[in-house]
């Protein structure tokens, strides 16, 4: 759950409705097993999918499109007048079924359905729930299933609830380790002149990297971000890493203003991941080879424009002609206007 709830409020952050929140929709991307209080649990690594009912919304507007599953589907998007916390609302039916094994909207038929969700009173039986923490009642009863979506929790305050806090596990690391990442981002340097290399290095992380090779960065930045949010505040990274291992403040601040492409104040997860990864071992040749096969969409070494290479980093639009000229001068080194 609190996989699924830190996406839905990264989606929300920017303003992504997902819309169709529901167990069919939630991948197990990986499993693995942790001995919790002695016992040997499995727990899953999950990812949530099929954004084809998603859509971008502004907060000052409603949306008024009929989306949804029956069983899932929030009380307002029946009445077509609803915004982003309709995904709260489907998050908590699918607790409420992972808890005591059935929905909490129940009917013969899509008809019986749609009428127990407009009524919104969950078919909550005593037996069922005797042995359910009152931390998660509590979640699902008070603040998830909450019929008036202005007294619905939103995924960011649903993620600082008690329950999560109370029975999340949380990971270690090791200052070595931490350290590593450190050094990674001190090292981290950008400049107009290099765009090229960081842009390519991006594409990499994104495209090439094995969830292996980037679960230790992963996990860290899900324990410095706090509020789940995918993004991070400059000075939320700096407390997270004294937490650790001893920092030096002006360093880690002196590179933000390069780890922060987009200038957004924050520092967002794939920003986190190429400043900290290890580029001694990104860089190898299989992935060079790789990225540039996938650059030029062929099985064989070619040839790029640097025209192509403008549209392949999506860069029409992102610097004026001068400055991608610039740029084309540190990576067409013979003139030839190919790579």
């Amino acid at each position: 759950m609190h996989q699924l709830i830190t996406a839905i409020c990264y989606c929300h952050s920017n303003n992504i409705v997902h819309r169709d929140i529901k167990a069919e929709n939630i991948l197990i991307e990986s499993t693995r097993i942790e001995n919790i209080d002695g016992k040997e649990i499995e727990l899953c690594e999950i990812r949530l999918t099929d954004f084809s009912s998603a859509r971008s919304f502004n907060r000052s507007k409603k949306l008024t499109k009929k989306v949804g599953t029956p069983y899932y589907i929030a009380p307002e998007v029946l009445k077509r007048s609803y915004n982003e916390k309709c995904d709260i609302w489907s998050i908590g039916v699918l607790l409420f079924i992972l808890l005591c094994g059935k929905p909490p909207f129940w009917g013969d038929s899509d008809k019986e359905i749609i009428t127990n969700v407009e009524k919104g009173i969950p078919d909550k039986r005593p037996e069922e729930w005797k042995y359910i923490s009152p931390e998660a009642q509590n979640l699902i009863f008070e603040h998830l299933l909450k019929h008036d979506p202005h007294k619905r929790f939103s995924a960011a305050d649903a993620i600082k609830h008690p329950w999560f806090q109370k029975y999340l596990i949380r990971p270690r690391f090791s200052a070595e380790k931490i350290t590593e990442f450190y050094k990674n981002i001190i090292s981290f340097k950008i400049d107009t002149k290099f765009f090229f290399q960081q842009a390519s290095l991006a594409y990499m992380v994104h495209h090439i990297l094995k969830k292996e090779e980037t679960e230790p960065l992963r996990k860290f930045f899900e324990f410095l971000d706090k509020n789940g949010d995918g993004k991070m505040a400059y000075s939320e990274i700096v407390e997270g890493f004294k937490k650790i291992i001893h920092v030096n403040d002006k360093d880690v601040m002196r590179v933000f203003k390069y780890i922060d492409q987009s200038r957004s104040g924050y520092i967002e997860y794939e920003e986190f991941i190429r400043a900290c990864i290890d580029r001694t071992k990104l860089l190898t040749d299989e992935h060079l080879k790789t990225t540039f096969i996938l650059f030029t969409k062929q099985d064989e070494y070619k040839t790029i424009s640097c025209q192509e290479f403008k549209f392949i980093l999506g860069l029409q639009t992102k610097f004026n002609e001068k400055t991608w000229e610039n740029i084309i001068k540190n990576i067409d080194i013979n003139k030839d206007g190919q790579v």
